[in-house]
C-alpha cells in the first residue's frame, strides 16, 4: 500500500504536552484541518468520540490507535503522535498511552483502506521490532522511516 500525502512529517507530533484522551483527539483535529484533509474540526473530533464510545482503541503496551471515518474527511490521512508522559486511555491492557497513531479515513474509503490500515498497524504492534524501532526513532524522519516500511509492505 502506498501511503503518498497520508503520512507526512508534517502529520508527526513528539513529546506533546497532552494531559487527556480528550485533549490528544481535538489536536488530531487541529492537525488534520491545518494539513488540509478536513472540512469540519467539530464533525471529526464527534468522530473520534463516536468511536470512542463503541470501546477502546487503547491497543496495549502504551500504544493507542484512534480511528474516525466521516464524510468531513476528504483525504485518508495518519497522524502520530508520542506524549511527553502516559496518559489514561482505558487501553486493553491497563497501560497509560504515550505513543498515538491515529486514522482518518474518508466516508468513502471507510471499507476497504480503514480495515487494511488498522489490521497493518495491529499486526505490526504485535512485533517487538516494530515498537521498539517506533520507540527508539529519534527524530520524525526515523519514525516515519519505520512506519512508512510497516504500512507499505506487501503481504507476501
Amino acid at each position: 500500500m502506498e501511503i503518498g500525502r497520508m503520512l507526512c512529517i508534517e502529520n508527526i507530533y513528539l513529546k506533546e504536552k497532552l494531559n487527556t484522551k480528550d485533549e490528544v483527539l481535538h489536536f488530531i483535529g487541529e492537525v488534520l484541518w491545518a494539513n488540509k484533509y478536513i472540512d469540519d474540526k467539530e464533525k471529526v473530533y464527534e468522530g473520534y468520540i463516536a468511536r470512542e464510545s463503541e470501546g477502546t482503541t487503547g491497543f496495549g503496551d502504551s500504544f493507542a490507535i484512534p480511528h474516525c471515518k466521516s464524510s468531513a474527511i476528504h483525504e485518508a490521512a495518519i497522524v502520530v503522535i508520542t506524549l511527553n508522559r502516559g496518559i489514561e486511555w482505558q487501553a486493553m491492557d491497563g497501560k497509560p498511552v504515550d505513543f498515538v497513531i491515529a486514522l482518518a479515513i474518508p466516508e468513502a474509503l471507510s471499507g476497504t483502506l480503514h480495515l487494511e490500515l488498522l489490521g497493518k498497524l495491529a499486526s505490526n504492534l504485535m512485533e517487538e521490532s516494530f515498537t521498539e524501532g517506533l520507540r527508539n526513532a529519534k527524530n520524525k524522519e526515523e519514525l516515519f522511516k519505520v512506519l512508512k516500511v510497516a504500512i507499505e509492505e506487501e503481504e507476501l
